[in-house]
């Protein structure tokens, strides 16, 4: 095609076991009100990428593969994700080009908060392009929010890597994952996950904005300011390697007493 290999508006079909090759632009593109079950597919040669979808829409992606594409990724154009995802590792990871914020679309109470969550699998691999990043929950006001949750489940094999989309990656390529007031802190657990190369806005890979989640056997580097950031915010932060950050391993204001247990901290 000129232009599409598929393009899909308002649509979700079943597109299933196809070869989508030399496409000038996308093998499969869609809008953000499309979701398609897009699986097992093989795409080759196309212009762009093999596949650009919103958010909405990954959770119905599975088994593709590719090579000789302009990239060779799913392509996620950044929004609002607002139902619940899991994201499976597959051959093609996932490269987001705009700000991704997780959270339901309906406000809930803040004493009794119900929330969208985004899962994401063992060995996912998120890449992030310039100054994008990753937001959970969304503000509303002083009684009820947008609640998100974020639940990364890697292994110690396979761990669940956030890290930049550049070709030679450095501190404070993208923001880095920011967990806002809104989140729903009893849903969200990060286990096992590499987070890197983050720092742009919110001076840290990891940003705590009255938040209180737990994040456990992960590693936390290459920051272009601090490794983790606490604002108003007493999260769980236990046996992560924490290193090579510019400023500080962890930091936080007056207002933060995070449970900080069992850390290896180096070249902070």
């Amino acid at each position: 095609s000129s232009s599409n290999g598929i393009y899909l508006s308002s649509s979700s079909p079943t597109i299933d076991r196809n070869i989508i090759t030399d496409n000038t632009n996308y093998g499969i593109s869609g809008n953000s009100n499309s979701a398609g079950l897009i699986t097992n597919n093989t795409f080759s040669g196309n212009g762009q990428a093999p596949i650009n979808i919103h958010p909405n829409a990954v959770r119905r992606v599975n088994g593709n593969s590719g090579s000789g594409n302009g990239q060779d990724v799913i392509r996620v154009y950044g929004g609002e994700l607002t139902a619940n995802s899991t994201w499976v590792k597959q051959e093609l990871p996932f490269t987001i080009t705009a700000d991704i914020t997780v959270h339901r679309s309906a406000g809930s109470n803040h004493d009794n908060p119900g929330s969208v969550k985004l899962t994401i699998e063992p060995g996912v691999q998120v890449r992030f392009n310039p100054g994008t990043g990753l937001i959970v929950g969304k503000a509303l006001n002083s009684i009820n929010g947008y609640y998100g949750a974020l639940s990364v489940q890697g292994t110690a094999e396979s761990p669940v890597t956030f890290t930049s989309s550049a070709a030679s990656p450095a501190p404070g390529d993208w923001k880095g994952i920011c967990f806002s007031n809104e989140t729903h802190d009893a849903a969200t657990l990060l286990e096992h996950c590499i987070v890197e190369y983050g720092g742009h806005t919110q001076n840290a890979n990891m940003y705590f904005a009255s938040a209180n989640p737990a994040i456990k056997d992960s590693t936390i580097r290459f920051s272009s300011s601090n490794g983790i950031y606490l604002s108003s915010s007493s999260p769980t932060i236990d046996r992560n390697i924490i290193t090579d950050n510019t400023n500080y391993g962890i930091s936080g204001n007056s207002n933060s007493a995070g449970l900080i247990t069992n850390n290896t901290f180096s070249g902070n």
